[in-house]
């Protein structure tokens, strides 16, 4: 590996860190809830053994609701303010998770757009636990495999796992992640 690339991608990477983090970090204990509370409320109840749908009334997807109860049971936050601050973190490293997967993917190209998007979804939904948050960065990477129509094999498997994602976080996208799941089989039926 040739040392000049490692270190530029580390630096690269280190950039995106320190952008996302300046970005989120005005929002990061601001108790601005939307549907935010909705998301610690349902999964509290989870963790309490209350079944959504049938003892817990919700209109949402339960995927946030769900991942919620994980971040929740892994760090056992004590004031309602390290509940937010747990949850406002998992954004944070989500987000920073998806712009390196989708560099590594789609090339260093991408850093700039996705610094747009990321200032975008900021300013609507701060650095909220939401659906639509957790979903931004994973539609990017389906629209781009889209756009490139060059997929690999082991690749096929994650963009139905990110699909996955999305329809369990947020039903109103379901009718694109139809699409696209359709567009990927007919384009993949000879592989």
């Amino acid at each position: 590996m040739n040392n000049k690339k490692w270190w530029i991608k580390v630096v690269i990477a280190g950039f995106c860190f320190i952008f996302v983090f300046l970005v989120q970090r005005q929002n990061f204990l601001i108790p601005d809830f939307i549907d935010e509370q909705d998301n610690f409320i349902v999964a509290k109840n989870i963790i309490d053994g209350n079944k959504i749908y049938t003892n817990v009334f919700s209109h949402h997807q339960p995927g946030p609701y769900i991942l919620s109860a994980l971040i929740q049971v892994t760090t056992k936050p004590d004031l309602i303010q390290n509940l937010v601050l747990r949850h406002r973190q998992f954004v944070f490293v989500w987000s920073i998770v998806w712009i390196l997967l989708i560099m590594w993917r789609f090339g260093y190209q991408m850093l700039v757009p996705l610094m747009i998007v990321e200032i975008v979804k900021n300013k609507y939904l701060g650095s909220l636990f939401l659906a639509e948050s957790l979903v931004v960065a994973p539609m990017i990477y389906l629209v781009l495999s889209y756009l490139e129509n060059n997929v690999y094999k082991y690749e096929q498997i994650f963009l139905g796992i990110i699909i996955g994602i999305v329809g369990i976080c947020l039903a109103p996208m379901w009718p694109l992640l139809g699409l696209l799941a359709f567009i990927y089989c007919w384009r993949w039926k000879n592989i």
